[in-house]
């Protein structure tokens, strides 16, 4: 079905009926009208959502009243940023290809596929709004991270080395951000940006970091090993997660916004989890105890010949080279973010567990 729609108004009552058929959640029955609705405020900064309503002629058991459409944002076109043509064909291609091999809970798909030479595409997956989700300012329990990790150690050591990874091109390679130079000037621009819009919602020494991290940070991205490879999420964090709290539910979070999954290091995950996930204070009591549930969960699961050790330095080189991007979210989205009372305390949560490079002594691995 590669002549699918490009937006949620496009999608017919016989285009969706066909695509329900061939992914299995229906048989007979037909569908016969939709309602299309956008979903969340931010809905069309990088992707358009939209909660489709689905009538049909007749009742059939599991056939889906709510689906949850993904596609590209309005402003897409040709001089679509690349990074963005990049994410969607990673994340339509992740739902069509791997989502339905792995052992960790992620949202039923209905469709999915990407046109490579538009950059095209759309998802369609169950709504889980029924479900508990996490506020980005908000801390994330002990339960649910043990919970996180839990899968997170599983699903690495599944993929731990594995052959597997290389049968999906697209989870191989960085992303590209432009030249040495560029990827310099560029952080350094976007910490200017942020520190003239908000500076004093930074941490001690997050400022001093990145202007000593802003001339190496390239040389850090290609130096860095990216062995022992598995599959990572890219975007490891609650408000990426649905927890199920009903009397028979299941334990293990369903995760989505699969974006940026890529072959790498198991740190990626790890080190955007806690330093996004958790205030400061919830973090540093918590933070070595889930370590070491996860890392024992990676060693049962058949990992060996990777020490503790080497678990934390990959932390603290993924926060490190995950700090750039992160500044580049709040210096772009901070005008918006400030135009509303929980957009600013998003903003400040968001600065303030930057403190995770600080305590981790992260300065000790930008290159000499």
């Amino acid at each position: 079905m590669s002549n699918f729609p490009r937006t949620a108004d496009e999608i017919t009552p016989e285009w969706l009926t066909q695509a329900l058929r061939e992914s299995g959640a229906i048989k007979r029955a037909r569908v016969v009208s939709i309602e299309a609705s956008p979903l969340g405020e931010d809905s069309g900064v990088t992707a358009a959502l939209h909660l489709l309503t689905v009538g049909y002629d007749h009742i059939e058991d599991n056939a889906p009243e709510k689906i949850v459409a993904k596609h590209p944002a309005a402003d897409f076109g040709p001089d679509a940023p690349k990074i963005r043509i990049q994410n969607y064909s990673r994340e339509a291609s992740f739902y069509r290809d791997l989502a339905p091999k792995l052992d960790l809970k992620t949202p039923a798909v209905f469709f999915s596929d990407f046109i490579a030479d538009t950059g095209h595409f759309l998802i369609l997956v169950e709504d889980l709004s029924h479900l508990r989700s996490v506020d980005g300012s908000d801390d994330c329990n002990y339960e649910d991270a043990v919970a996180v990790f839990g899968d997170l150690a599983r699903l690495n050591a599944d993929w731990w080395g594995s052959p597997r990874l290389h049968e999906y091109p697209w989870l191989s390679g960085m992303y590209t951000f432009g030249t040495p130079d560029q990827l310099s000037r560029n952080f350094s621009n976007t910490l200017d940006k942020f520190v003239e819009l908000r500076g004093e919602y930074l941490p001690a020494g997050i400022e001093e970091l990145g202007r000593r991290l802003a001339p190496k940070f390239h040389e850090l991205r290609v130096n860095r090993t990216n062995k022992p490879t598995t599959l990572t999420h890219g975007d490891f964090r609650t408000a990426n997660m649905f927890f199920d709290d009903s009397e028979n539910g299941s334990t293990h979070p369903v995760v989505f916004d699969w974006q940026q999954p890529q072959a790498a290091k198991c740190g990626i995950d790890m080190a955007h989890f806690l330093g996004s996930s958790f205030s400061v204070e919830s973090r540093r009591a918590i933070e070595s105890d889930l370590i070491s549930e996860y890392y024992t969960a990676l060693i049962d699961g058949g990992v060996r010949d990777y020490t503790r050790s080497e678990l934390e330095h990959d932390i603290r080189e993924a926060a490190l080279t995950r700090f750039p991007l992160r500044m580049a979210g709040l210096a772009m989205g901070g005008e918006q973010m400030l135009k509303t009372e929980q957009g600013r305390l998003n903003m400040i949560a968001m600065c303030d567990r930057l403190q995770m490079l600080i305590d981790w002594n992260c300065e000790e691995v930008i290159p000499k």
